[in-house]
């Protein structure tokens, strides 16, 4: 595993380029991609619904696509930006914590629907090899993400959950 911002990277060059082939033609879509990711996790991980406090997050509703947009859009981030890969996400585990209250263990479901959104999209190119490429990239992010959430709690308790009386 990852252990502080020094760890190495997890990707190797040809799986590196195999994310950021995909990359490239999810790049056009991402506020429809995304917001079909985020609408299955609601679907299938209905406990993640209260990670979006008061947004609209019907299949159709403009707020689905911004913020499925923006999801993407930092993975895109990521993996242009993979060898700075720890400073890019430093931002990140202040958001998830404070306003989303993402924690570690609620990385699961958008990373699984995030692969099978890929899949479903792009079936010629989401073969083993890519899926193993995207699992450990996603990993990657998520780990990094945390491990800089561990390190900002300094003593902190664990976040407060969203109120759900939306």
């Amino acid at each position: 595993m990852m252990s502080g911002s020094g760890s190495q990277l997890q990707l190797q060059d040809r799986e590196k380029a195999l994310v950021l082939g995909l990359w490239e033609k999810i790049a056009p879509q991402t506020e429809t991609l995304g917001a079909e990711v985020l609408s299955r996790m609601i679907r299938v991980f209905p406990e993640t619904r209260a990670y979006f406090g008061k947004l609209d997050m019907i299949p159709t509703s403009s707020d689905l696509q911004t913020q499925g947009g923006i999801l993407l859009e930092a993975l895109g981030d990521a993996i242009k930006n993979y060898v700075n890969l720890h400073e890019l996400l430093t931002t990140l585990p202040e958001l998830h914590m404070k306003t989303i209250s993402v924690i570690h263990e609620h990385h699961m479901p958008v990373l699984l629907c995030i692969q099978i959104v890929l899949a479903s999209h792009f079936p010629s190119d989401f073969n083993t090899k890519m899926n193993i490429s995207w699992t450990k990239f996603l990993k990657e992010v998520a780990d990094i993400i945390s491990e800089h959430q561990n390190s900002s709690k300094s003593g902190e308790c664990e976040p407060t959950p969203p109120d759900d009386s939306v």
